[in-house]
């Protein structure tokens, strides 16, 4: 069974150090620890409302770690309770994005080039009954679609993640393009019992 642990926010060596101040003075995150092993360097950012992602450094000359010609099909994803004022923060900030899209299940969202350029998603989401302030970015922590997965065939796509990777189909929906599929929590199916994680 595959399991959703935050994922890593790769980052050049040589700026390890800028990025983590980056993602603490810009988007408000708090770093939990550095540790550096025979892999790299590791931060661990608390995100505002809840998760726990990792900043990580390219190390060694691995040709899988990055590549400077493609780009990855795979976004990680954040929620924002209202992206219209996040962007107007960001843009404030200097900080680039694309255009606003909609997703299959109705929310909004687009890509922000954070440090270096990294493309990450947010996606906006109700507050519901969340009174909590939160840091200006309003970028508060991983939402109910944390990842998004850019396929060519999605049912075929669906199946060969349920098949290898144990994730559960929730809908497939071949005229709209798209399959909407949940995974466990890492953190929370070891600590408080499990909790299911969306990808679309």
């Amino acid at each position: 069974m595959y399991r959703w642990d935050g994922g890593f926010i790769m980052v050049d060596r040589e700026h390890f150090d800028q990025a983590v101040q980056w993602y603490e003075e810009l988007l408000g995150w708090k770093c939990l620890d550095k540790v550096t092993s025979w892999v790299g360097r590791k931060a661990f950012m608390k995100l505002p409302r809840s998760g726990v992602v990792t900043i990580k450094s390219f190390e060694g000359e691995y040709d899988h770690f990055q590549s400077i010609t493609t780009e990855g099909n795979v976004r990680l994803g954040f929620a924002t309770y209202d992206i219209d004022k996040t962007l107007h923060y960001l843009a404030d900030k200097n900080v680039a994005y694309t255009d606003i899209n909609v997703l299959p299940n109705g929310q909004r969202y687009c890509d922000i080039f954070a440090f270096e350029n990294t493309k990450l998603t947010i996606a906006e989401e109700p507050r519901g009954d969340d009174k909590t302030a939160y840091p200006p970015s309003g970028i508060v922590g991983f939402g109910n679609v944390n990842t998004i997965i850019h396929v060519r065939d999605p049912r075929l796509s669906a199946e060969w993640y349920e098949k290898h990777l144990g994730f559960n189909i929730i809908k497939v929906d071949e005229a709209k393009g798209f399959a909407h599929l949940q995974t466990e929590d890492a953190y929370d199916r070891n600590e408080l019992n499990q909790s299911l994680w969306d990808c679309q």
